[in-house]
């Protein structure tokens, strides 16, 4: 007789338990579940709009000077489905849930999450412009990370819900640096016997075995020069970087002059940190194109930096080394980064399927018998998409 405590229903509520239980990074973030993508009675992947908050101007003196409260949004492509196949035997097919989840369902369940993290994070982490620590040290104290957590406050993160996804080297030398200074006992004894961080300095620790490491394009320790006054917006012209020389996407640079500004507009004292967002090849004569984030805006609502780069200004890469090796770890507030799934369209005919959403994760399965072989075939699927919509909530510790 067939096992009735394994339905689709039970094995995928199962799966998806398993795969949040390895979720450091992704439980950590804004998470969308969208059930509304539909043609006709079949839902699909595509685009979704995330909303963003306005931004205003301060006025000053009795006279109104009223702003639209222009909705603005973000868009975000589902367009990564991913999965894992699998058959079981006629004796597996029998099971309880407790032993199959144990021999299929909880090692598919983790491969798909850590999946889903890497994936995650090598994309977003691209995106994210605010840099601190010294590429080629591990962080060895505090300080490395109350410097991320001070990026975070000059863009007025919130305080709730700030995460840090550190990689194990950086977690051995952080922790290691701690264990002397005046915390409560029991978190230091907490940290002693689990040799993780837990919750400190503002933020959650979490280990993050999979975070992202970049390497960077093959411009040198040759300064590159701004070419050109008075440039605004997402891109910025060099010279003098050398023939054939590379910038690639998440490679970080401050510009001589250019200095951020707090969400008053004022000058932080602190130059402007700008990510590469796609793969540039300086040519003949040393000019090279950049497309850049944040976009340069000198004034209003959306102001970025004090003042546009000086023609000839210096631009100094974060990392100088060509072609560098920059493990990374992610301080970040939950509203950085979004990561959204869709439902997949359940096929018509089949015994075994279901669908089920968790904690903003769908996730879908879907069982057939194969009478050649005797077995049965599970596919689990995915359908996802991410956007770091809010890079400024964020900030990349390099080692």
């Amino acid at each position: 007789m067939a096992n009735t405590f394994v339905n689709a229903s039970a094995v995928s509520k199962e799966f998806l338990r398993v795969l949040r239980s390895h979720l450091p990074f992704t439980n950590s973030i804004d998470r969308y579940y969208d059930n509304n993508t539909k043609i006709g009675s079949v839902k699909h992947g595509g685009t979704i709009a995330i909303r963003k908050p306005t931004e205003f101007n301060i006025r000053t003196g009795s006279v109104a000077n009223v702003q639209n409260a222009t909705a603005t949004s973000d868009n975000l492509t589902t367009a990564t489905q991913f999965g894992v196949d699998c058959a079981i035997t006629s004796q597996q097919a029998e099971l309880n849930l407790d032993s199959l989840s144990k021999e299929v369902i909880a090692p598919a369940a983790a491969r798909m999450a850590a999946y889903l993290e890497s994936q995650a994070m090598a994309s977003m982490y691209k995106d994210v412009y605010n840099t601190v620590g010294t590429v080629g040290t591990s962080p060895a104290s505090s300080l490395v990370w109350l410097q991320a957590g001070a990026k975070l406050d000059e863009n007025l993160a919130p305080y709730e819900n700030r995460c840090a996804v550190i990689n194990p080297t950086a977690q051995a030398s952080t922790v290691a640096a701690l264990t002397s200074l005046f915390n409560p006992t029991q978190k230091i004894a907490k940290q002693y016997e689990s040799a993780m961080m837990g919750n400190a300095l503002g933020m959650d620790f979490k280990l993050g075995q999979l975070a992202p490491t970049h390497t960077t394009g093959t411009r040198t320790n040759t300064t590159p020069l701004v070419d050109g006054a008075s440039q605004v917006g997402d891109s910025l012209l060099f010279k003098g970087t050398g023939n054939a020389v590379t910038y690639v996407a998440g490679d970080v640079f401050t510009i001589a002059g250019v200095y951020s500004v707090n969400q008053d507009k004022q000058s932080t004292g602190n130059l402007k940190q700008f990510v590469v967002k796609a793969l540039a090849t300086s040519a003949a004569g040393g000019g090279l194109t950049v497309t850049i984030s944040p976009s340069i805006v000198t004034s209003g609502a959306t102001q970025t930096v004090t003042a546009s780069p000086a023609d000839g200004a210096a631009v100094v890469n974060i990392g100088a080394t060509a072609s560098g090796v920059q493990p990374q770890s992610l301080v970040f507030q939950k509203d950085a980064f979004t990561l959204a799934t869709v439902d997949l369209p359940m096929p018509k005919g089949l015994d075994f399927a279901s669908r089920e959403v968790l904690d903003g994760i769908s996730m879908r399965v879907l069982g057939d018998y194969d009478i050649i072989n005797d077995q049965t075939i599970y596919r689990f699927d995915i359908l996802t998409g991410w956007l770091a919509q809010r890079p400024e909530l964020a900030c990349r510790v390099v080692a």
